[in-house]
């Protein structure tokens, strides 16, 4: 089983707490999903498969951030087959005051890994 343990955060690194999130497969099979808006989660993935993509869309109630609907916008990442509990920030890359950009595959979060320090702490 994987665990997914997350927080959102928003450009400037400060936390987001208006935010759901569901982890979900290519062409959208729910694997795991949050129901309360927080700043934070964590999600077992019961029957992942090793090595293979997952995606976070996620839900906002802020303009803080924009909320993705399709995997094709929304922040992914291969399950490894070695890690058991996968620790990470959900970053808005994009929020609701920014002009719609040219570009449609600029995403409007990404993923960045937790630094060992604040793994330390809330571990």
């Amino acid at each position: 089983m994987q665990e997914i343990e997350g927080y959102f955060i928003d450009r400037q690194g400060q936390p987001v707490a208006e935010c759901s999130v569901e982890v979900v497969a290519w062409e959208g099979e729910v694997l795991a999903a949050t129901t309360a808006l927080s700043d934070h989660f964590t999600l077992r993935i019961p029957n992942a498969s090793p090595n293979i993509p997952v995606y976070f869309r996620i839900h906002t109630m802020t303009n803080r951030a924009l909320s993705t609907h399709h995997e094709i916008d929304s922040p992914g990442l291969i399950l490894p087959a070695s890690e058991q509990k996968i620790r990470l920030f959900l970053a808005a890359a994009r929020n609701a005051l920014d002009p719609q950009p040219l570009d449609s595959t600029r995403p409007a979060w990404v993923i960045l890994q937790m630094p060992e320090k604040m793994v330390k702490r809330v571990g």
